[in-house]
This record gives C-alpha cells, structure tokens and sequence, in this order.
C-alpha cells in the first residue's frame, strides 16, 4: 500500500471574491484533515461541501497562518461540531490580537460576507 492509497489531498481554490485563497483537504482512510478556512462564508460553506461529498467526517481543521483569507471561515466550516482547530500558540495569539482591527478593515468591504 502506498501513501497516494491511503491518502489524497485535494485543492479548494476560492474565486475572485475570496481572493483566490487556497484551502486543502487531507484525505484519509478514517476522514478528512482541512488546511485553513477561507475568507468568506460562501467559499466556507463551499469547503464544508467539498468535505460533506467526501462522504467522510472533518477530523480536524489546521491553520497555517492568521491572515483572514485562511481564518475568516472557521466558524462556518466547523459549524457546531467538536472538531479541533490546530494552530501554532503563535497563530492562535496573532488571530486573537488583531482580530477586532481586521474585522474593522475588512467588515465594510466584504459586509455579510
């Protein structure tokens, strides 16, 4: 059994409205691993559906870095679910302090978005 047998990843590459950020899934035999969120609700819930057609559980969601484009979706791709959010103590901290500036940036570009 090889790697690409027992693991496949797939690209979500969101459209001009999400600034074409990227997000992968890491399929697995017992589910799937997402790297980053997306901007956007839209492209989130477009990522949860990317991960829905897999037919397999989202064991965890990985952020690699706390720019909004690869943040700003958690919520919406995790729903309510228990799933766990990986990040660098780093990252969580950097999310966390400039979380209000950047709502305040980007609130009124992209409103309920």
């Amino acid at each position: 059994m090889t790697l690409s047998t027992v693991v496949q990843i797939h690209t979500h590459v969101s459209g001009e409205q999400g600034i074409f950020a990227n997000a992968y899934l890491v399929e697995t035999i017992q589910g799937v691993v997402v790297i980053d969120a997306t901007l956007t609700h839209t492209e989130s819930r477009a990522l949860r559906a990317r991960v829905e057609a897999l037919g397999k559980p989202l064991l965890a969601v990985l952020l690699t870095h706390a720019h909004p484009d690869h943040v700003a979706g958690l919520t919406e791709l995790v729903g309510t679910a228990p799933t766990p959010i990986l990040a660098l103590a780093s990252v969580e901290r950097l999310m966390r302090t400039t979380e209000a500036a950047k709502r305040a940036q980007w609130g009124p570009v992209y409103q309920d978005e």
